[in-house]
Parts: C-alpha cells; sequence; structure tokens
C-alpha cells in the first residue's frame, strides 16, 4: 500500500484518520444532545440561584396526591397543585382545564430540577396526549 506525503511532509492517510476521528466526535455529541431532548420532552428548562431543601423536596414530592388508578393529576384536578413541606414548595400548573399530567411525567421533571446546584428551577415538561405542564421548584419563603 503506497503511502502519499503532503506537502508539509504529514502523512495523508493520518490526517484522513484524524479528521475522521474528529467527525466521528462531533457525530456522537449531536446524537446524545438530541436523544436527551426526545427523552425528557421537557422545554425552558431553568435552574434557580435560591436554594431549597432537597430532602423537603422529596417528601413534598412524595406528598403530591394524584387520581387514582390513573396516576394523573387532570380534568377532575384543579389546575395548579401546589406541595410544600418545610423549606420546599413545588408547584405543578396544567396550562389548560383538558392538560393532563402523568405522575411519571412530573417525577422526571422535579428529579431533573433536583439537579441544579440549589434544587431549585423551572421546565415544562410535556405529558398525556402532549399536555404542557409547567413545574417549579423553590424554597417555600420565596
Amino acid at each position: 500500500m503506497a503511502t502519499t506525503i503532503a506537502p508539509d511532509g504529514e502523512n495523508t492517510s493520518q490526517r484522513k484518520q484524524q479528521h475522521d476521528d474528529c467527525l466521528l466526535h462531533i457525530f456522537l455529541l449531536v446524537i446524545s444532545l438530541l436523544a436527551q431532548r426526545s427523552i425528557s420532552r421537557q422545554d425552558g428548562f431553568q435552574c434557580y440561584d435560591l436554594k431549597a431543601n432537597k430532602d423537603d423536596c422529596v417528601k413534598a414530592q412524595n406528598g403530591i396526591v394524584y387520581l387514582e388508578p390513573s396516576k394523573t393529576l387532570g380534568t377532575e384536578s384543579r389546575l395548579e397543585t401546589t406541595a410544600s413541606v418545610g423549606s420546599c414548595t413545588i408547584k405543578i400548573h396544567r396550562r389548560r382545564p383538558q392538560n393532563i399530567a402523568a405522575k411519571a411525567d412530573v417525577d422526571d421533571a422535579l428529579n431533573s430540577i433536583f439537579k441544579c446546584s440549589g434544587s431549585s428551577g423551572y421546565t415544562i415538561v410535556y405529558s398525556l396526549n402532549n399536555s404542557d405542564i409547567q413545574v417549579s421548584v423553590m424554597p417555600s419563603n420565596y
């Protein structure tokens, strides 16, 4: 197999391999970002510069009352559901009366917010029938 040397003295097959490796890394980065976006089904994610106690937030999360057996906040529920424990307040707002929020989608949104440095933040999650649901976590004294 013949080796071609570029005018600058570098082996062109090595240069091509480096180029291909770079393209592969870019491709994998783009795919992973797209996969994360489609799995989370969240929009407008924002961490707040506020400190909520994560342990209190988890207790508040566990205190949210969902309709049974569907485990949803839906047309028979209020538009806004609030759960507070200690220094943490969780608000779930169904933006329209026909919107339905599945517990699993709310939990995913809350768990994403809990990863913020202050365990507080905001996101919109798309739930059943593409219902857009606002989920926020903040300190109770805010």
